[in-house]
């Protein structure tokens, strides 16, 4: 095996894979992550299991990024990303440049006895969600002096003086044979359009946020007043599938492929902890997304209810229900154009897949090709997207949206082209 060194951009679940398969096989790798943690959206997510697994991989996701954080065979740069690419040197195919930003706590001192979490006045400041590490981590963005005001109270209180907020931005250079591509994706915000009612009421909330509850609590409740809620409404294809004419550029008329999953699942597990929780979805068309999906959806529609139609206002409502106004597509008495309406304990948005914020200019300086939409890559036969570039591949939901197994299987068929080349 020639000893050669891959630089990975983006530390999800891809990208992850990627580097812990090279790992595996002897390869240098670095993984650089935006991000001040590595994991993606997928350590935002909850096992979705009832009385039996349901497949979800998140269990899987969760043991790959933990194998990878925790090794010493991967270099891990995270507030990371890659500036610039140019000619390589020493026999490497190209020169990586990578802009640091400051990560403010060194691991070399931290003891982990967490008094900067404790006083930290906005709260920006946790415990690291993966490995043995004990260094929390600074959410930069929310921290006081990132909006511009002066605060040092963490600095000041600890007791090794690992913290240093006066940390400036670094840029060092990597000589690597191949790049992987796997920066992930952006959830469609539905704040964009109002009639989904989302940012008006609290108990309007997306596939997203209803992930992080499964995460933190093994359950959903409404944010209003923590209450698990009686009647639930999942609503399908929010930011997908748009089918008006003249379509802004937030529009897609793409599937997203995920919605269908995450949604269904999380209305089984309701089911499973409260028999008597009213789910119902609406829906355009369920998308079939794993093995044994007929029998899991049967078991679904003999539980839950199923309403044909895109809801056309959402509105939450001052006793904290939520008002679902809808034009069903069939109706027993076959009145199409009767216009329905429905109250709510909780309603869950399944939104899409979006291209990563920035995902063009990280292209322009690759100089690799987007699609139609924005994703990384030219589509075709092969499993691995063409991006016209010797030594670059693109992995992952950002080179079309994906699940956590879609984004395992292309990052295995990522890696196993580079290990063969290597061989």
């Amino acid at each position: 095996m020639k000893q050669k060194t891959v630089l990975i951009v983006g530390a999800g679940i891809t990208g992850a894979t990627v580097a812990q398969r090279l790992s595996q096989v002897g390869l240098n790798v670095h993984l650089i992550e935006k991000q001040s943690h590595i994991g993606g959206h997928a350590i935002e997510m909850g096992c979705k299991a009832t009385d039996k697994c349901l497949r979800c991989n998140i269990c899987v996701a969760n043991e790959t990024l933990r194998q990878v954080a925790g090794s010493e065979s991967i270099q891990i740069y995270t507030r990371t990303q890659l500036a610039k690419l140019g000619n390589g040197t020493n026999g490497s195919r190209y020169t990586a440049v990578l802009t640091h930003e400051p990560t403010f706590i060194s691991a070399d001192k931290c003891i982990g006895c967490q008094v900067c979490i404790d006083v930290c006045p906005e709260k920006c400041i946790s415990r690291p969600v993966l490995a043995d590490s004990v260094t929390p981590v600074i959410d930069y963005s929310r921290c006081r002096r990132a909006l511009g005001k002066e605060c040092l109270k963490c600095e000041q209180s600890c007791p090794t003086k690992a913290i240093k907020m006066t940390q400036d931005k670094s840029e060092s250079k990597i000589d690597v044979d191949d790049i992987v591509i796997a920066t992930g994706y952006e959830p469609y915000d539905p704040s964009i359009d109002v009639s989904y009612g989302y940012g008006n009421g609290t108990n309007v909330i997306t596939g997203i946020e209803a992930e992080c509850q499964l995460a933190e609590n093994a359950k959903l409740t409404r944010p209003s007043d923590g209450r698990q809620p009686g009647k639930i409404a999942f609503v399908q294809c929010v930011g997908s599938r748009t089918e008006h004419v003249h379509r802004q550029p937030q529009d897609a008329e793409y599937c997203s492929a995920v919605c269908c999953a995450y949604a269904l699942r999380m209305a089984r597990q309701m089911k499973h902890l409260s028999a008597d929780a009213q789910v119902t979805i609406f829906y355009m068309d369920i998308q079939n997304f794993t093995k044994g999906f007929d029998d899991f959806y049967r078991q679904c529609r003999n539980e839950m209810t199923f309403i044909r139609s895109r809801p056309s206002d959402i509105k939450q409502n001052q006793n904290g229900t939520v008002t679902v106004r809808f034009a069903p597509q069939s109706l027993p008495d076959n009145t199409e154009s009767q216009i329905c309406q429905q109250d709510f304990d909780l309603v869950v948005l399944a939104v899409g897949i979006r291209p990563r914020p920035g995902a063009d200019k990280l292209a322009e300086n690759l100089l690799i090709p987007l699609d139609e939409h924005g994703f990384f890559g030219v589509k075709g036969a092969s499993p691995l997207p063409q991006t016209q570039r010797e030594g670059i591949f693109v992995a992952g939901a950002c080179e079309w949206p994906k699940d956590i197994q879609g984004c395992i299987a292309q990052a295995e068929a990522v890696s196993a082209a580079l290990i063969n080349e290597a061989k």
